[in-house]
């Protein structure tokens, strides 16, 4: 029996459902999250009930197809620890394990494929840095043939953690090639054998940021759909003093700390963002 008994609804609740990031035409994942929330409410039970069998220390998203649902995982279980549902939550990172957009990486020589399992065991030992790391789950966004969650998984086994993972089943961005907007928007590409993606050539602040607000109004509305209340109030995690925004993402958590001050609410900065009256 789950600890979590959320109730699943037919439907997504008016804040996704009438949302006005689901208005841009030129994008998939939007509605695509739209439809699928009841499935999202099911797969978050899921992370919730593995994280209440063994606290999970460290997400990993297979970088760039996963690396929507994975945030969006980490924004959720933020909230239920800010809001005491939960006791930990874990660090967020992303590695690309993935074949290449236009490519086949099955018919690259062995000595590319050993190459970039190297590169992957090297980045899990530097994101481990000697920390306690027990537990790490892999999101990925849908198994074909499994290649790309092993590499994620022998990473962390080869430096003595235990890794799973779980499949959003949510396609957003598989078989889209690299100019889609869809990618664009996602703002990184990956170039095996390299274990982290590259800035996208096309990647805009303006659209990163329209997605992650739309992100943080969507994990709220996961949290209160399976913990039937009100979510906790976010506050915006402070960068520390000296550091470049560009590495504000892969800092570990303990390094973050929040600012004093109540900041807008992220429906409020969204609102501004697309030109509404504030």
């Amino acid at each position: 029996m789950s600890e979590f008994s959320p109730h699943v609804p037919a439907a997504s609740p008016p804040a996704i459902a009438q949302h006005p990031y689901l208005a841009r035409t030129d994008l998939m994942y939007p509605s695509a999250l739209q439809r699928d929330f009841s499935h999202m409410v099911l797969l978050q039970q899921q992370v919730l009930d593995r994280h209440a069998a063994e606290p999970i220390d460290i997400l990993v998203g297979d970088d760039v197809s996963a690396r929507v649902p994975a945030r969006l995982t980490h924004n959720f279980l933020r909230l239920a620890q800010t809001g005491g549902q939960i006791a930990t939550a874990p660090g967020m990172y992303f590695l690309a394990s993935g074949i290449a957009v236009g490519k086949d990486n099955r018919r690259a020589p062995a000595s590319l494929h050993e190459q970039w399992r190297e590169n992957l065991r090297q980045q899990a030992a530097c994101i481990m840095g000697g920390a306690s790391v027990a537990n790490v789950l892999v999101i990925t966004e849908i198994v074909a043939s499994g290649g790309s969650v092993r590499r994620l998984k022998d990473a962390f086994t080869a430096n003595g953690a235990q890794a799973s993972h779980i499949a959003m089943n949510t396609p957003y961005l598989r078989g889209h090639g690299s100019s889609s907007k869809d990618r664009q928007v996602v703002g990184v590409e990956k170039w095996p054998p390299a274990a982290l993606s590259r800035r996208h050539q096309y990647h805009s602040g303006r659209e990163a940021e329209r997605l992650r607000l739309f992100l943080d109004d969507y994990a709220t509305a996961l949290y209160e759909t399976i913990f039937q209340g009100p979510a906790p109030a976010k506050y915006p995690r402070a960068r520390p003093t000296g550091m470049p925004s560009g590495r504000l993402a892969s800092l570990p958590s303990g390094l973050v700390t929040p600012t004093v001050a109540a900041p807008p609410s992220a429906w409020q900065r969204f609102k501004r963002l697309v030109g509404w009256s504030a």
